[in-house]
């Protein structure tokens, strides 16, 4: 599971970097499968189906991080807004201004939009 998250942590700063690596694990099943199909064994589909299958769920996997982390940081972003915000009173003394401003809380909300709208970008924009 923690290759999964490296994985999710670098398809994040590079939006092809899913395509690419599901082509170059494709692309590792070639020449096995061209030996077999020069060999002309009956092997050859059974062999095929098996690799084809295992690409398929590690592919699966991956995805399935994807939704989970996003989830995960707007649950994050949800907790802070509801549970961090201090009511702001009718009347404000000037000095007591900086305090009200919470520029830590609204620093840790814009760090984890930082990262949703990067995801986006990268997943809507090939």
């Amino acid at each position: 599971m923690f290759r999964l998250m490296k994985l999710f942590a670098t398809f994040q700063k590079s939006p092809h970097f899913l395509v690419t690596l599901v082509f170059q694990l494709s692309s590792a099943m070639d020449i096995p499968l061209m030996r077999l199909s020069q060999a002309k064994s009956n092997e050859l589909v059974n062999v095929s189906a098996y690799y084809s299958g295992e690409l398929v769920s590690y592919v699966q996997k991956v995805l399935q991080i994807i939704p989970e982390s996003i989830f995960s940081l707007l649950h994050q972003i949800i907790e802070l807004q509801t549970n961090s915000v201090m009511e702001l009173p009718t009347r404000l003394e000037k000095d007591k201004v900086k305090d009200y401003a919470q520029l830590d809380f609204r620093q840790k909300v814009r760090q984890f939009w930082f990262i949703v709208a990067r995801f986006y970008i990268n997943t809507h924009m090939t």
